[in-house]
């Protein structure tokens, strides 16, 4: 009766956790994206790096993509990442290097948070730079 009663819970728990993953597999909640869309200052951003991190819980895998940006608030160089459960075709579209619309709102150390790229939107007067920004990455985050 114990097992059956702790193999119910450890079902449950693993539910409840893939369905949390699940939920919130991106990086911020559609609120919190249209609020930054509608109200964040608009500025411009280099993509740094992109990724595919897959998870595995009770044989299902979740796989989020997450592209990692960077851009300047003032004076301060701030890295920043999205990542999204379904999100491929953002980082399909996502090309290292390369300068895209960006908005965030400021919030201190937290500005990273809330910060989104727009890959929809590359900056085509930059096009010429992404030698140079490879260049910039390569020295800067790659050690």
């Amino acid at each position: 009766m114990k097992k059956n009663y702790l193999n119910l819970c450890v079902l449950f728990f693993s539910f409840t956790i893939f369905v949390s993953i699940i939920g919130c597999g991106d990086s911020m909640s559609k609120a919190e994206w249209q609020n930054i869309e509608k109200n964040g200052t608009e500025t411009s951003g280099v993509v740094v790096s992109k990724s595919i991190n897959e998870t595995t819980i009770n044989n299902s895998t979740i796989t989020k993509y997450v592209v990692k940006f960077d851009f300047y608030h003032k004076d301060s160089l701030i890295l920043a990442s999205i990542s999204k459960g379904r999100g491929e075709d953002m980082y399909d579209k996502a090309q290292i290097g390369m300068r895209y619309k960006v908005k965030y709102i400021y919030k201190g150390k937290e500005t990273s948070k809330s910060a989104i790229i727009f890959v929809d939107s590359p900056l085509d007067a930059y096009k010429d730079s992404v030698k140079k920004e490879l260049e910039r990455i390569r020295k800067m985050y790659e050690k």
